[in-house]
């Protein structure tokens, strides 16, 4: 369980997205910023985070922003 809640606001900055694709799963990706909440900007400075829906499963990806 994250120690964190999200906010009430919608999300801002950029954030990718996409539905499942044959054998290809649904992702979220999303850039920590000053946009994020305190929790997040504190535990993941400048860092990208990935969530992948396989089946029943969700994998959480870490990465940095500098990364390009």
């Amino acid at each position: 369980m994250p120690s964190w809640k999200p906010s009430v606001s919608a999300p801002t900055g950029p954030i990718y997205s996409g539905c499942r694709v044959g054998s290809f799963p649904a992702t979220i990706s999303v850039g920590v910023d000053s946009a994020s909440p305190l929790e997040l900007r504190t535990q993941f400075p400048g860092a990208s985070l990935q969530f992948i829906k396989d089946g029943d499963r969700i994998g959480v990806f870490l990465g940095s922003d500098d990364a390009d």
